[in-house]
This record gives structure tokens, sequence and C-alpha cells, in this order.
């Protein structure tokens, strides 16, 4: 017990009373809530789900002919030099037309010939989220099976590319699909 200069301090007191009576209307946890919280499994048991998938998928990446090694997303900056690996999430899967009106209108009403169709893909890690472009030349072999599978959320890829000086982002050369995450 504490003093002050009036006497024994009360709001100590009154404080150990409260303690002791929640403890007798709480006295601890129930069997089966501990046992829930031991054995428990939310969708996030690990800080780097997505990084934890593609080794459950694929222990060893060069297996499946990936033999440079994964950059996190977090460091693809502008003027990342030479080729950039990652490995994550498709978030979005956007296919694009260069020939659509307000494309062709930014470019002062000239068209793309040729080949069009492009692919705005986001891909994330368990680090950050960065944009690729698939361009309308690689689009029939790069962007239509990654289209087709769908998923968006879902699928993981390993994408390699280059990093522009100027910009965030990757253009997009070689694509492999990992599987789904969980």
């Amino acid at each position: 017990m504490t003093y002050t200069d009036d006497g024994p301090d009360t709001d100590f007191i009154e404080d150990c009373i409260k303690e002791e009576q929640i403890e007798a209307l709480h006295p601890g946890p129930r069997p089966g809530l501990v046992k829930l919280l031991v054995q428990g499994k939310t969708p996030i048991d690990s800080l780097s789900p997505i990084s934890d998938r593609i080794k459950e998928l694929h222990p060893d990446l060069a297996a499946i002919g990936i033999q440079s090694r994964l950059t996190s997303i977090k460091k693809v900056q502008c003027g990342f030099r030479g080729q950039v690996v990652i490995a994550g999430v498709a978030t979005r899967i956007a296919p694009r037309d260069a020939n659509h009106l307000a494309n062709v209108a930014k470019r002062s009403g000239r068209k793309v010939s040729g080949a069009s169709w492009y692919l705005n893909l986001f891909m994330r890690d368990d680090s950050d989220e960065v944009y690729c472009k698939v361009d309308r030349r690689d689009f029939a072999r790069l962007a239509t099976p990654i289209i087709d599978r769908g998923k968006s959320g879902k699928a993981i890829y390993a994408v390699k590319g280059t990093v522009p000086l100027d910009f965030r982002m990757i253009k997009v050369t070689h694509v492999v699909y990992l599987g789904d995450a969980i």
C-alpha cells in the first residue's frame, strides 16, 4: 500500500479492488479458446505469402527455365540497369487497343499500323506493386496466354524485362506462369 501526506492512497486501493473483481469474473481463457489460438490458421499466416507460395510451387526455379535471380518489386526503380526478373501475382490484366479513339486523339489522329493491341499488367509481390507493359509487337506471343488464363489477383507469373530510365515500369520481354495463389 502506498501513502501520501494525507494518508493511504485511495486511488491505488480502488484500482486493486477493480482488478480483483475483473479477475473473479474472468478467471482466464477457456481451454477451447486456447486451442483455437494455438492451432489457428488465417489467410495471412505468413509475412511473405507470395514468396512462400512460389517456393511451394517451384522449389527450384532453374528446373522450369528461370536462371536469373528474382528481384523484389520494391527494388525495381527508374534506371535499373539490365534485365530484371520479378515474380508476383497479376493484380490487373488490361488489354488495350492503341487505335482506340482516345489513344488516336492523343497522337493527333495518327493510327498505329500493324498490330495495335498491347497489355497493361500490374504485378504485386510481398514488397510492392509495379506496372508492366507487353508491347503490341509481342502481344500475340506474351499477352494472349495471360489474357486467356485470366485469374486477376490469383495467377502468379515470373516476368522478365527492362526498366526505362525515366518511368517506373517493366517493358516485358518474357513471361512464365508459375501457378495460382491460394
